[in-house]
């Protein structure tokens, strides 16, 4: 078996060195692989999000129409029931 050197050990400790700073590397690289996905995940959401106010809006603004709409026809309704009870009442007198 051979000797080792002074120099082989130092070798030897700068290659562990250089694998655990590779392994440090990949790890860090993934992580930002990471980051990276969840700003896009995150910034898609807030597009979402963005898209959904506003058809919420535009879905408030048009119930609140039809609510007007549908008070405006109900009115119109009973008027028209109170003018054919007037009617029918006054062919019965």
């Amino acid at each position: 078996m051979m000797q080792s050197t002074p120099l082989d050990a130092a070798l030897n400790r700068l290659q562990s060195s250089l694998d655990v700073l590779e392994a440090a590397v990949v790890r860090r690289k993934a992580s930002e692989d990471v980051v990276a996905q969840l700003e896009e995940d995150v910034h898609l959401l807030a597009v979402d999000r963005s898209k959904l106010a506003s058809t919420c809006d535009h879905l408030k603004a048009e119930a609140t129409i039809l609510s007007r709409a549908n008070l405006a026809a109900s009115l119109r309704v009973d008027h028209a029931l109170e003018a054919l009870r007037e009617v029918l009442a006054e062919e019965e007198a």
